[in-house]
């Protein structure tokens, strides 16, 4: 027999496929699922037999040869919907196999740790824009020792599937989730309004590293009840009346548990409801809506839309809109929404009702 009688196939247990990813100055990047479904371009979802958070299928597995860790950290790399070449998207639409496309036509369906590697990539860009002078051994351990675990991970890392887990921009600029003895003691500072209108009003703050997310509470000036309401990325609060002195507060709180101090309340009053508040060039339609809501806004000045559920979780928002603006509804499930516009001058909130 030739000699290529003898050859074995190897295992799949070591998948690293390049020299130059075993090198310590390397990020090496695994790939998990990002999404498990999406509206293609005939308004149809077509199956995603995956589960989000789970590491992809191909995404390579350590170590080197050496045995060291690879791959060092994990990111959202599988089932990203990207921008496509308009050459390949036309003829894909063409042949009608355009199933895991986006409707807008552009947008297509991809996998893979050439879409995770980028997004570490920016982490590492964001590090080095706050700190200029960090060494590669600085950039790279702030990214993996500020890794996430989770149920997908497990804790027994790190390993030569997830590395030393999934990354974490926030985390990795400003330091682990380290809620230690003295948490309890801090608060946060220079709580400020931003935004404010007669039924509403955003607030803002400086970020306490070790804060997995914030309460914030309000009460009208004189009243004993406060209002209270838990967030993470969103910070506007209502509905409120009119015309009335409030006072608000603001604390963090820890993913171990406990919660900080209080901060300093802030006091503020809310303008006087007038007609064109409310009324005056803007127009929010349809309402009940299903795939698009369009929102025709008023005069020339520049506003940030938001829209959030009814726990305040931001789900889509864009800044400097002016005119008509076209909110896309198709990734969001049926139910109440809350639909903000606003600029430096109103604040106007309506609740969306998505009915398909």
């Amino acid at each position: 027999f030739p000699d290529i009688a003898r050859y074995r196939l190897p295992d799949t247990e070591q998948t690293i496929v390049s020299s130059w990813q075993c090198s310590d100055k390397v990020i090496t990047v695994g790939s998990y699922v990002n999404r498990d479904t999406m509206t293609n371009y005939y308004g149809d979802m077509p199956p995603l037999i995956d589960t989000v958070g789970q590491l992809f299928y191909s995404s390579s597995l350590g170590p080197t040869r050496d045995g060291r860790i690879k791959p060092d950290i994990a990111s959202t790399g599988s089932r990203v919907l990207t921008t496509g070449s308009s050459v390949l998207t036309s003829w894909l639409i063409s042949l009608g196999a355009a199933n895991y496309m986006s409707p807008d036509g552009q947008h297509y369906l991809q996998n893979g740790t050439s879409f995770a590697s980028p997004a570490v990539a920016g982490i590492a860009a964001l590090y080095l824009q706050r700190f200029p002078n960090a060494t590669y051994a600085e950039v790279k351990q702030a990214i993996i020792g500020n890794a996430r675990l989770d149920s997908w991970t497990g804790t027994a890392l790190p390993d030569n599937r997830w590395g030393y887990g999934k990354a974490d921009a926030f985390r990795a600029l400003t330091g682990p989730y380290n809620c230690d003895s003295n948490f309890a003691g801090y608060a946060p500072t220079d709580l400020v309004v931003a935004t404010l209108g007669p039924t509403g009003a955003i607030l803002q703050w400086s970020l306490i590293p070790a804060a997995a997310g914030y309460q914030v509470q309000w009460k009208k000036a004189g009243s004993g009840f406060w209002k209270k309401k838990t967030m993470t990325n969103s910070r506007s609060i209502g509905p409120l009346e009119p015309s009335t002195t409030y006072q608000a507060s603001v604390r963090a709180w820890c993913a171990d548990g406990g919660f900080s101090k209080w901060s300093a309340p802030v006091s503020f009053s809310t303008p006087a409801l007038r007609e064109t508040d409310l009324s005056d060039g803007l127009k929010i339609f349809p309402n009940p809506a299903q795939s698009i809501c369009t929102v025709t806004l008023p005069g020339d000045t520049a506003f940030t839309i938001s829209l959030m559920d009814i726990n305040g979780r931001l789900q889509w928002q864009q800044s400097g809109l002016s005119g008509t603006v076209q909110i896309p509804l198709t990734e969001l499930a049926d139910g109440s929404y809350i639909l903000e516009v606003h600029n430096s001058e109103s604040l106007f909130r309506e609740q969306l009702i998505i009915l398909r």
